[in-house]
């Protein structure tokens, strides 16, 4: 079986400073096959608003939360395998599955207008619907956000909160505590010519991107020259452009995580000088862990977490 092939949209949420514990956001490129997705060790699939379009979800923190292992495994099949289609003006929901609630296996956005399932696409798109309706009138489930020190280990409060009889969920990853810097860097090169004097924008890009990526890794040396990184997402490349008649560039992005408490300015100093574009800096004192509970009552998840101390909030979890 040929691999899928993906090209991932990580950037885009690490400049929101969220970074994705894997390639669930991502748009279909090529496969030859139907590859299914390894579903047997799958504990938890949980079905919730997408925060991107709107839909009529009884209460945008509502969600279902599935333990069912037959059903877990059905849906992982129909849902984690790819579309040809990614729906970049908005998706209603979105579905992950866990293999434990700190664990997540993989997940997918649907639009419930116009999705397209390419494993069993009609019972697929008949199991959306009963999801999306059930989500609309009775909902199992409801989504919190706790607010965290950013100092706080994530297994420190899956420690503490073991007793609560809560589910605790990292739904937004755990690396939304580090500090990070998001920036874009543009490299210019020659435009390879053909015969006829027009431009070979095959052989033009690829050998961009590799002076590209170059730049990139000299660029992200020097940072941790100055500063302890700990993370850096994939080099990814969007807008690109000519100058003149023999000039041709492409803008690359990419984010960095440094150590808890680390200055950020001499990073941002290194970057600056090498003429990069600071996109977004993030530098968190707190950061947010989900629980998923039967109530939709907030007050009752505030009493049952009352006596530990360490959370700064509680509130409906809303990704907006």
């Amino acid at each position: 079986m040929k691999k899928i092939s993906y090209i991932s949209l990580t950037f885009i949420f690490s400049c929101l400073g969220i970074f994705v514990q894997s390639d669930e956001y991502s748009i279909f490129k090529e496969s030859e096959q139907i590859n299914l997705i390894d579903a047997k060790n799958v504990n938890y699939e949980l079905i919730m608003n997408a925060f991107f379009f709107k839909n009529n979800i009884l209460k945008p923190n509502a969600a279902l939360l599935i333990t069912d292992k037959e059903e877990i495994k059905a849906d992982a099949e129909m849902f984690l395998t790819r579309g040809t289609m990614a729906h970049l003006c908005g998706y209603h929901y979105r579905i992950l599955f866990w293999t434990n609630t700190d664990s997540l296996l993989g997940d997918r956005y649907v639009n419930q207008e116009c999705e397209i399932f390419v494993y069993k696409p009609e019972e697929a798109q008949k199991k959306l619907t009963y999801y999306v309706k059930q989500l609309e009138t009775a909902p199992t489930h409801y989504v919190y956000s706790l607010e965290i020190p950013a100092s706080m280990e994530p297994n420190e409060i899956r420690e503490a909160l073991k007793d609560s009889e809560l589910n605790l969920f990292f739904i937004d990853g755990e690396q939304t505590r580090f500090p990070s810097i998001c920036f874009a860097y543009k490299h210019y090169s020659r435009r390879w010519k053909k015969a006829n004097g027009e431009t070979n924008w095959q052989k033009s890009t690829k050998k961009n991107e590799a002076g590209a990526n170059e730049e990139f890794e000299e660029l992200v040396k020097k940072v941790k020259s100055v500063s302890s990184v700990v993370r850096e997402s994939k080099i990814h490349y969007m807008g690109n452009g000519v100058v003149g008649d023999s000039l041709f560039y492409r803008t690359g992005h990419i984010s960095l995580l440094f150590e808890i408490g680390t200055d950020l300015s001499k990073a941002i100093t290194v970057l600056e000088q090498a003429g990069a574009k600071i996109e977004k800096i993030n530098n968190p004192m707190t950061y947010l862990v989900q629980v998923v509970d039967t109530s939709a009552n907030i007050k009752e998840i505030k009493h049952k977490l009352k006596k530990y101390n360490f959370i700064k909030e509680i509130t409906e979890y809303n990704r907006i």
